[in-house]
């Protein structure tokens, strides 16, 4: 049975995740199982920042002059950063500067900025029905519609402030 602090994290490393640029619109059921092995092992959730963070800029960082890398399909891309950042962690206020970094790369769009809210709002309402609702098969969950009322709905019914 998922709890709420199991669901709490898993939703926060996938929102992460979600937020970076060059990132699928949405998370598959291997992103969402890497989230929870990270959750068991316990990896805390700075850590997974971090490492999500410096992944993805290093790939921006990469010489213009070589060919562009593709897209970054999976949540599985980023453990053995996780893992070399748990071998030599990074100074103290390292995070703050790779967010600062991230924040001056090219901003996206208004209607990326749109897309990804949505993105956040079906994570979020993923777990949420998770801790709450009754637990049923994977192949029976009924997907959320982009343009349901329970997008615009929190955990416990209150509204989203966004």
């Amino acid at each position: 049975m998922t709890t709420a602090a199991d669901a709490a994290y898993v939703a926060a490393v996938l929102t992460l995740y979600a937020d970076l640029p060059d990132t699928p619109p949405g998370p598959n059921p291997a992103d969402r199982s890497v989230a929870r092995n990270l959750h068991r092992q316990p990896v805390p959730l700075p850590l997974v920042e971090s490492a999500l963070l410096l992944g993805t800029l290093r790939r921006f960082a990469r010489p213009s002059d070589l060919p562009p890398l593709p897209k970054i399909r999976s949540l599985a891309y980023f453990p053995p950063v996780i893992a070399e950042l748990q071998q030599k962690p990074l100074p103290e206020g390292y995070l703050d500067y790779l967010r600062l970094k991230l924040r001056g790369l090219p901003q996206p769009s208004a209607s990326c900025l749109e897309s990804r809210k949505r993105r956040f709002l079906m994570i979020a309402n993923t777990f949420c029905s998770a801790v709450t609702a009754r637990p049923q098969a994977p192949h029976r969950m009924r997907p959320v519609k982009a343009n349901s009322r329970v997008l615009d709905r929190g955990c416990m019914g209150r509204p989203n402030s966004f």
